[in-house]
C-alpha cells in the first residue's frame, strides 16, 4: 500500500498523503505536534469524510487541542492555501500576459476615485492618433452621446421642405 504519490497539477507536483501516512507522521511527530501535523498534510491528502473525522479525533486526543480549534486551524489553513494559489495564478497570468496597455488594479468600492481617473486621464492624454480622446472645458475626457428625444419628428428629414409664409 503506498503512503503517499506525486500528482501534477498547475503549480507543480503535489505529493498526496493517504490516511495511513498522516497517522504515522503523527505518531512520529510526537503527541504536541500531533495537531499541528495533522493540519499541513491534511491539506494534500486523499481522504474520505470518515478518514478526515478519525484523523481528526486522533489529533485532539494525542495534543490536547479541541476537535473545534482544529476544525478551525483547518480553515485558517484551507483560507492561506486558497489566497496563496491565488496569487500564484495572478503572477503566472502576468507573467503570461503579452498585452502593451498598461495595466490598473481596480479600486475597491470604498476606495477613493480619483488616483485612477488620473491614471486613465493620463494614458489618454498621451495618445497621438489621428483623432485624440475627446476633452471637456477642464481637459478631463469625456464622450459624446448621441440620443433621440421623442416628438422631435419635426426635425428629420423625413418631412417635404415646406416653405413658411408667416403665419396661418
Amino acid at each position: 500500500m503506498a503512503l503517499y504519490s506525486i500528482h501534477l497539477q498547475a503549480g507543480g507536483p503535489q505529493t498526496m498523503a493517504d490516511a495511513a501516512f498522516v497517522r504515522t507522521a503523527m505518531e512520529r511527530a510526537g503527541d504536541a505536534e500531533a495537531a499541528t501535523v495533522f493540519v499541513e498534510l491534511v491539506a494534500n491528502a486523499d481522504l474520505d469524510a470518515q478518514e478526515l473525522e478519525a484523523l481528526r479525533n486522533e489529533a485532539a486526543k494525542r495534543s490536547g487541542v479541541g476537535r473545534l480549534a482544529i476544525k478551525e486551524m483547518l480553515k485558517a489553513a484551507e483560507r492561506d492555501r486558497a489566497a496563496q494559489r491565488a496569487e500564484q495564478q495572478r503572477e503566472r497570468r502576468h507573467a503570461l500576459r503579452t498585452d502593451p496597455r498598461p495595466v490598473i488594479q481596480v479600486p475597491k468600492g470604498n476606495a477613493p476615485w480619483l488616483p485612477v481617473v488620473e491614471t486613465l486621464n493620463g494614458v489618454l492624454g498621451g495618445l497621438r492618433t489621428a483623432e485624440p480622446p475627446l476633452r471637456d472645458i477642464d481637459g478631463y475626457c469625456t464622450q459624446t452621446r448621441r440620443m433621440q428625444v421623442p416628438g422631435t419628428h419635426a426635425f428629420t428629414d423625413s418631412n417635404p421642405a415646406q416653405e413658411c409664409d408667416g403665419y396661418d
